[in-house]
């Protein structure tokens, strides 16, 4: 669970759980942004940092001396509005911490479980990390299936989208629109439920991780995504899907209304030959 970009980690709200502070619950695509209680508890944990979960709260449990199962890696980077979930579990006092999957993203890459293994916690015991192997354990595999989109972006060269001719753009929107004509165009659409809450900051991504996910699968796998936008103004639908372009380390090749059109090239091999297609227009 990750609202946003910006936002808690799943560590900070299972602390907050356990403790009694937060009542999670399944959410969809449309209500997964941070509400009030999500903003409440993000000013709390900013202000008290991991202490707000040792202190003795209404219903809650006590977490020192508790076990930590993640899906992925604990981050061990400072965040633009939060600090490590690596640092948060080792002040609120976990004694073992089990890793599913370690994390692809380059500022962690084992920095995480490093930053845990290294702690001196009160009391001078180390605290132990376990992290389950792919193959030996169904939860890796699982863990490993969960971040599988993440993790290819993660792996992906970042996209040089200055590197688009003019040429090569217009035989993107040409490709495009075949594909249209054959129905074969993936479309997806970006609800006003999705967009609601989002304040379009750079510290916030402008869509929900699991619509980014199947958004970045079908570039992964077509190259070209159509994107219906849910705003009321054209020119709001152009900025959200610069936004869209930063998030999936995609480029934009068109905006018409309120619908986006972007393209990704496939890793480690493009499946389109943009030079190619153009000289078999010319021809």
């Amino acid at each position: 669970f990750h609202p946003q970009a910006g936002w808690p980690h799943a560590e900070v709200y299972a602390l907050a759980n356990a403790a009694g502070l937060f009542e999670t619950a399944p959410l969809d695509d449309d209500s997964i942004f941070p509400t009030a209680a999500d903003d409440e508890l993000l000013r709390a944990y900013q202000e008290q940092g991991a202490e707000l979960f040792t202190q003795d709260h209404p219903g809650g449990q006590t977490i020192r001396g508790c076990t930590a199962y993640v899906t992925l890696e604990p981050c061990s980077h400072q965040g633009k509005r939060t600090p490590p979930c690596a640092q948060t579990l080792i002040a609120a006092g976990v004694t073992r911490v089990v890793v599913g999957a370690v994390d692809p993203n380059p500022s962690v890459d084992g920095g995480g479980i490093s930053l845990i293994r290294e702690a001196n916690p009160v009391g001078g015991k180390p605290i132990r990390v376990d992290v389950m192997k792919p193959g030996a354990f169904p939860e890796a595999d699982a863990a490993e299936l969960l971040i599988a989109s993440f993790a290819a972006r993660m792996r992906a060269p970042v996209f040089d989208e200055s590197s688009v001719t003019s040429a090569q753009r217009a035989t993107i929107r040409r490709v495009a629109n075949q594909r249209k004509g054959n129905g074969v165009l993936p479309t997806v659409k970006l609800g006003k439920g999705a967009l609601k809450g989002s304040d379009h900051s750079s510290e916030a991504a402008v869509a929900s991780p699991s619509w980014l996910s199947q958004a970045d699968e079908m570039l992964r796998t077509h190259e070209l995504l159509s994107v219906k936008v849910g705003v009321q103004k054209k020119s709001e639908a152009k900025r959200v899907g610069s936004l869209l372009a930063e998030d999936l380390n995609a480029h934009v090749a068109q905006v018409i209304g309120h619908t986006v059109l972007l393209y990704k090239p496939a890793f480690p091999k493009p499946v389109l030959d943009l030079d190619e297609l153009a000289k078999s227009k010319q021809e």
